[in-house]
């Protein structure tokens, strides 16, 4: 298992791996649910379920595979390590090209505007669950019921 690791690179590489992984995953879905056209909808909705947890899994297994992978490193910091240390090393000459190296710069932004925006929805989330809480606490009991005999009869009518 590597310990040495950036938070920002464990979660930013799987995250923009995952910006190619979810078009996969959503061809994928789109593709079954077109020659699911004409099946009962549990099949298309189990085959949608399963591409929401490909969604949450495969993004898991990439940070999986960034604790597990040794991470690359400049060739001076290597050598400098190696110097260090007295155990052996295996290494891998890896070019990443312009383009990675410049991504690479910019991953801690990509990171920070991930996480403020899980964080604004989770936010929205608890506020709009506060809001509904609050609303069901200030009815009276018998207002309560009425509430639930009205909202009853409502999802029996859509149910029909």
């Amino acid at each position: 298992m590597n310990t040495n690791f950036s938070l920002i690179e464990l979660i930013g590489w799987p995250l923009l791996h995952f910006v190619w992984q979810g078009v996969v995953i959503a061809c994928v879905a789109a593709l079954a649910c077109a020659l699911l056209r004409n099946r009962r909808p549990e099949s298309r909705y189990i085959t949608l379920c399963f591409a929401l947890v490909a969604c949450l899994c495969w993004p898991a297994h990439g940070v999986y595979e960034q604790l597990r992978v040794p991470q690359a490193m400049h060739l001076e910091t290597a050598l400098a390590l190696m110097q260090q240390s007295t155990t052996r090393f295996d290494m891998v000459f890896v070019d990443d090209g312009n383009f990675l190296i410049g991504l690479a710069a910019y991953l801690p932004l990509i990171v920070m505007i991930w996480v403020s925006g899980v964080s604004l929805m989770i936010a929205r989330m608890v506020v709009g669950l506060l809001w509904v809480r609050q609303l069901g606490s200030n009815l009276l009991p018998v207002e309560q019921q009425q509430m639930q005999k009205h909202w009853q009869g409502r999802t029996d009518q859509l149910a029909n």
